[in-house]
């Protein structure tokens, strides 16, 4: 897993590099990168005083990647991820990942009031869903956990 110094290195490493095809704005004025890091144990806030978003840093309790992130928008009770439901648009749940039980303990282990799930990835393919009432997987989890 790479260390929180070795990102920096990285990504600095990328910014520093001239891109030749098509200039971009930080090659033009070189600014100093800022770098935050999200606790693995508390969700990262942003806010403008009024609107918020967090983001909670899951890693490897994924069950997918080590790095893994998801987003929270508590006035929409609605949280943001990647790739981690395979929920069928049509037909039942044959199988049950632990990418789905992953997802849905994000939402129990960090107390999160949740309507809807949205799915980042596979959008429009594979007959996935990409909107998820949390109901939904809710009832999912628990009726493999009954198998």
């Amino acid at each position: 897993m790479l260390s929180i110094q070795d990102n920096y290195e990285y990504i600095t490493e990328q910014i520093s590099n001239l891109h030749t095809i098509t200039t971009y704005s930080l090659q033009l004025e070189s600014k100093p990168l800022q770098f935050e890091t999200i606790d693995k144990d508390k969700p990262y806030i942003i806010s403008d005083g009024k609107y918020e978003m967090q983001i909670i840093f899951i890693g490897d309790k994924s069950n997918h990647t080590y790095d893994y992130l998801t987003f929270y928008f508590p006035e929409e009770k609605m949280l943001y991820q990647g790739d981690l439901l395979f929920i069928p648009e049509k037909g039942e749940m044959k199988k049950l990942s632990k990418r789905e039980t992953s997802c849905y303990n994000v939402v129990k282990n960090h107390k999160l009031k949740v309507d809807t799930v949205l799915q980042a990835w596979p959008v429009n393919a594979y007959n996935i869903k990409w909107k998820i009432p949390f109901s939904e997987l809710e009832q999912i989890v628990k009726s493999f956990e009954n198998k």
